[in-house]
């Protein structure tokens, strides 16, 4: 959730910026861009993991 805020301000200050240094936000935005992909193919990993875990009423108390 963070990462895709972070890429929506980066996005916003892109837009503000006229020339001056609009490759930096650029490069910004590509790496969390990069590490949202990251973030979410560990999620996905994660949950995967946890598919196998049974419920806790399925166990019992």
């Amino acid at each position: 959730m963070e990462t895709g805020a972070e890429i929506y301000e980066l996005n916003r200050k892109l837009n503000a910026t006229l020339l001056f240094g609009k490759e930096k936000i650029k490069d910004q935005i590509a790496k969390a861009e990069k590490n949202l992909g990251h973030a979410r193919q560990e999620l996905d990993k994660r949950l995967d993991t946890m598919k196998d875990i049974p419920v806790l009423s399925d166990i019992g108390d």
